[in-house]
């Protein structure tokens, strides 16, 4: 843990010390425009300029995703770890995975995709010998979800010893390693 996640989790949805309010379903998050700056030209955008709403209100509303993806992008951005659900099933978790990859993706942070694609990659080992037919299953919904937020110009070009860090990538080398 650096000593930058460990300052910024003390600020976590903290309501005394927040500039901007963000927004899904019922839920509000304190937040703080320095640190969602640093991490995200998009939320750098919404709240730059007296033309924006956001610029004005300070509230940003962030849709199109699970609250539990959106929470964890949060709360990514404040220097907490992402994890998965001690209670999940595997197709649980990839689901999840693939969606706090794709908000990484919306949002432009990729620290916050690499971590996503770490996790699939550990949730691919943990499945990969103990369910072939479960592991097949998760690699079709990775393809069917490239396809579905089209993605399919992250399917050229991967090959074997590919250096691609994407979630594709991690994805090819990780069955590469296990085809050789």
């Amino acid at each position: 843990m650096t000593g930058h996640a460990a300052f910024a989790r003390k600020f976590y949805n903290n309501p005394s010390t927040s500039d901007v309010t963000l927004t899904f379903g019922e839920e509000r998050i304190h937040a703080h425009l320095d640190l969602l700056d640093e991490f995200s030209p998009v939320f750098r955008a919404a709240f730059k300029g007296d033309r924006f709403a956001n610029a004005v209100t300070r509230d940003y509303a962030i849709q199109g995703y699970p609250q539990k993806v959106i929470h964890s992008m949060i709360r990514y951005v404040y220097g907490f770890e992402l994890g998965l659900g001690e209670e999940t099933t595997s197709e649980e978790d990839a689901d999840f995975l693939l969606n706090v990859y794709l908000i990484g993706n919306e949002y432009k942070i990729q620290p916050l995709q690499a971590a996503a694609a770490n996790l699939f990659e550990a949730l691919l080992e943990r499945v990969f010998y103990r369910d072939e037919c479960q592991f097949k299953g998760i690699i079709e919904t990775l393809l069917s979800f490239y396809r579905e937020n089209e993605l399919d110009e992250d399917l050229r070009g991967h090959w074997k010893g590919s250096t691609d860090y994407t979630l594709l990538g991690t994805v090819a080398r990780f069955c590469d390693d296990r085809s050789s």
